[in-house]
């Protein structure tokens, strides 16, 4: 997966490059992603949706981020060694 993290506020959101050929969401180990066409959302949910509302705190946590682009891959990654069989 190849992108960039942007990182703003609680609840830290990666945004990988748009591809236009991906046309799903997927819920896996706490980790959302959703594809948009501005970019793919990869975001950590951590304890539930509403965690980090309200947050004051506003720096960016870059490693909280790459965190769950790290448990997408993992996913990916099963998923292709499984279909190489």
């Amino acid at each position: 997966m190849e992108g960039r993290v942007d990182c703003s506020g609680a609840g830290q959101i990666a945004w990988l490059i748009p591809q236009p050929e991906v046309n799903y969401g997927v819920f896996y180990k706490n980790v959302g992603v959703l594809a948009r066409r501005d970019g793919i959302v990869v975001k950590d949910v951590g304890k539930g949706e509403m965690d980090g509302y309200n947050d004051p705190n506003e720096q960016p946590d870059r490693g909280a981020a790459e965190s769950a682009v790290k448990v997408v891959a993992e996913l990916y990654g099963r998923m292709t060694r499984t279909r190489r069989r």
